[in-house]
């Protein structure tokens, strides 16, 4: 028997070599593909997940923070992003204060709604940090304001979304139902605005509001931080 031709021994040997090429091509390369979570890393100055701070004074708890995902990310004006205008976001944040039962509700200083009262690493929010740009405000994706007096939870904020304004000192509530735990009532609406100046929830438009003895509905009210009422 004669062996096979030079001309066949060549033309296998190249589609071997295809076929080879082809196996090659088709296998990811893992070791140099970034994961998803490297990629997002290096998309965000400052990307944190889990993060949990606590505050204590005394051995007594005065305020936490704990949110699933903070990010800091460029600032959408209509479909631009404008360096350096940055903004923090969060993503489902739970707020705690804590107060003695004798204590006024807050300090005059004090604002539920600013980080400095939660992570003092963030004091100046709304200036350069760090070549981080111009921190212009806070967006939250599910937020929990809890509010406690002594072991007793006295008042409870939920939100859909919320917006802080570092410059005036305001955060828009979407979606927002302020409850007082003491008494049972409730209020909710479409926007309220915390108006830190003022230390009063302001709600410009219509709401509901619940107690134990039914339901009614209304507009223009202030809530302060003890829920008393009054006219917008």
């Amino acid at each position: 028997m004669k062996g096979p031709s030079l001309k066949k021994v060549a033309f296998g040997a190249i589609i071997i070599l295809f076929l080879g090429l082809i196996v090659l091509a088709s296998v990811p390369e893992n070791e140099t593909s970034p994961s998803p979570t490297e990629g997002k890393r290096s998309h965000y100055p400052i990307w944190i997940k889990g993060l949990t701070a606590t505050t204590f004074r005394d051995d007594k708890i005065i305020n936490r923070i704990k949110t699933d995902e903070l990010m800091i990310n460029p600032r959408r004006f209509f479909i631009f992003s404008i360096k350096p205008f940055n903004e923090l976001t969060f993503t489902n944040l739970r707020l705690e204060i804590h107060l003695n039962e004798n204590e006024e509700i807050f300090h005059e200083n004090t604002n539920p709604f600013s980080l400095e009262e939660y992570i003092p690493s963030f004091r100046g929010v709304g200036n350069d940090l760090k070549g981080l740009g111009f921190l212009t405000r806070g967006v939250i994706n599910g937020l929990v304001l809890e509010i406690y007096k002594g072991n007793t939870l006295s008042l409870l904020i939920y939100s859909k979304k919320a917006y802080i304004d570092f410059k005036k000192k305001k955060t828009d509530l979407i979606m927002c139902s302020i409850m007082d735990k003491l008494s049972g009532k409730r209020v909710a609406s479409r926007l309220i605005t915390w108006d830190n100046r003022e230390k009063i929830f302001k709600i410009p438009g219509d709401y509901i509001a619940q107690t134990p003895s039914g339901m009614a509905k209304g507009k223009n009210i202030n809530i302060d931080l003890d829920f008393r009422v009054s006219h917008l």
